[in-house]
């Protein structure tokens, strides 16, 4: 299908399910609930948690330095993911991930090795993600002794990812790959860096250490953007408790990874009412508490991140040039 096609086609769905909401919550109550914020518990909490978020992101570093060897400062790291911070949240897919990687050029790390880094960050969060929903799921239906066996499950995994998953895993993918590289550096004749990204990713999951680490860092940059949520349905006089929130929170995000949206908006918020009002939290909070994560986690740190772009005094072009 033409990407043009899917684009409208997610457009379409992300208006209807948007629909389909302000269907039920009427403007007014959504204007009243977000009126009522308590900022004195909302903005230093949420800033304190931001700080903490980008602090545990340091997951891409530890990749970075075990696949190149080159140590690259850690909070340099910090200030290059707020400089693709507004990249990521105005231009599509994960253009972020490839600003940050054109930064780690000037330290001598290739475009193949920031790659690999992408792909094992991604891939573990997804993992953990998906293992973190499955958990939750065995609860929300009162399976309590499946819960207790999602749990081991990423130790499982862990143990599973070897160098045959991995050649299972990466022959579907080379094609994407090869086209990838073929966009970035403009030459279709990219096998040789697909090699050295292949080799890379055997060579890192031979060292289950560093994958359990990378693991333990992503959940809790999980466990922080749940805390998140918790906050802010208490800034708004809601009182879910955060054993609720730890449960519904990684349902939703299993469910926003559907790829039926443009970066699961409508789903994502959707998902969020249906769990919530299973314990009476109102349709509007619920709506506000997400509106007011996006606004803050997208907008705020995109603000700051400019702010750094600009005090960087980095030419992109020559980076990309080179």
């Amino acid at each position: 299908m033409n990407n043009k096609l899917k684009i409208i086609l997610k457009i379409i769905v992300t208006l209807l399910l948007f629909y389909f909401i302000f269907k039920q919550i009427k403007l007014h109550s959504l204007r009243t609930t977000l009126a009522n914020i308590n900022l004195l518990i909302y903005l230093p909490s949420l800033t304190l948690i931001i700080v903490i978020f980008f602090l545990i992101s340091a997951a891409s570093y530890f990749i970075i330095k075990k696949l190149t060897g080159r140590k690259v400062p850690y909070f340099r790291l910090m200030k290059y993911q707020l400089i693709a911070r507004p990249f990521q949240t105005v231009t599509p897919a994960r253009s972020g991930d490839m600003i940050r990687a054109l930064y780690l050029k000037k330290h001598g790390i290739g475009m193949g090795d920031s790659m690999v880094a992408v792909i094992l960050e991604r891939g573990l969060q997804l993992l953990v993600i998906v293992i973190l929903g499955a958990g939750a799921a065995a609860v929300f239906f009162h399976k309590i002794k499946l819960a207790g066996l999602f749990l081991v499950l990423l130790a499982m995994s862990l143990m599973l990812l070897n160098r045959k998953t991995i050649d299972l895993l990466f022959k579907p993918f080379k094609k994407i790959i090869l086209n990838m590289l073929g966009k970035i550096t403009k030459n279709k004749n990219n096998h040789k860096s697909v090699s050295a990204v292949y080799q890379n990713l055997l060579n890192f999951v031979d060292h289950k250490p560093n994958l359990l680490l990378i693991c333990l860092l992503l959940l809790a940059r999980c466990l922080t953007y749940f805390t998140q949520i918790y906050i802010t349905f208490l800034a708004l006089g809601q009182t879910p408790s955060f054993l609720q929130v730890i449960v519904f929170s990684p349902l939703v995000s299993v469910i926003e990874l559907l790829p039926v949206t443009i970066s699961g908006f409508g789903l994502r918020e959707n998902a969020a009412i249906f769990f919530y009002n299973t314990i009476a939290v109102p349709e509007e909070a619920t709506l506000s508490v997400y509106m007011l994560i996006i606004l803050y986690n997208q907008i705020f740190t995109s603000l700051i991140g400019l702010l750094v772009f600009q005090f960087e005094k980095t030419d992109l072009k020559n980076i990309f040039r080179s």
